[in-house]
């Protein structure tokens, strides 16, 4: 049994299996259709979702997720999705499951567990975990996992869903983003440019 601090980083996938192959098998995609994101859940409750990468069958999202608890931790979940745009659900399209027990018999507690895990129903996933157990002499305090929102990569932009609190205008259409209540556009972490949310990838540089 496990308790206490549990890092962990999602490297990169490797979906080849998913774009080569028949035309006609099944669940095969296009790489420019293959905009894929990961989301991590421990004992079933979600503890981040890594960024979107867009057109690629090797995505590298290089992304660090951390959950902390006084619980004991049992299994750790990550499933793939490919997300298919505002305007439509994502798509679950590969899984892997491990329970504690297992990843830490890959390595040492304190020390980074570096591996490649092939998923369900195909395809593999790079991952680095690395597992700090709670020290008996003191009791740590339980935080609360940072749950990473849903962001865009396009052209260097790194997009994120915001409300505005005054008018602001789609640097790609020139009108207005309306909306009362929610967030009404995106807004890009890098250079705070601001777009309707379907607009993100229309070729703004």
């Amino acid at each position: 049994m496990f308790t206490g601090k549990v890092d962990i980083k999602v490297v990169s996938a490797d979906l080849t299996a998913f774009t080569e192959g028949e035309e006609d098998e099944e669940k095969k995609y296009e790489i420019q259709n293959l905009n894929t994101y990961v989301d991590l859940e421990i004992d079933n409750h979600e503890i981040g979702t890594s960024a979107t990468l867009e057109k690629t069958d090797r995505p590298e999202w290089e992304e660090s997720f951390s959950s902390q608890s006084t619980n004991v931790i049992q299994a750790i979940e990550f499933t793939i999705y490919n997300d298919f745009g505002l305007d439509k659900e994502d798509v679950q399209i590969a899984e892997c499951y491990f329970s504690v027990k297992e990843l830490r018999a890959k390595g040492k507690d304190t020390e980074i567990i570096k591996f490649t895990q092939e998923m369900i129903p195909k395809g593999s996933i790079k991952l680095e975990v690395t597992f700090f157990p709670k020290e008996n002499k003191r009791k740590p305090l339980k935080r609360k996992a940072a749950v990473h929102e849903k962001v865009y990569l396009h052209q260097g932009h790194r997009y994120a869903a915001v409300f505005f609190s005054q008018p602001v205008f789609c640097a790609f259409c020139k009108n207005f983003i309306w909306g009362l209540f929610g967030k009404q556009g995106l807004t890009c972490q890098n250079c705070e440019m601001s777009v309707h949310k379907n607009h993100y990838n229309l070729g703004i540089t």
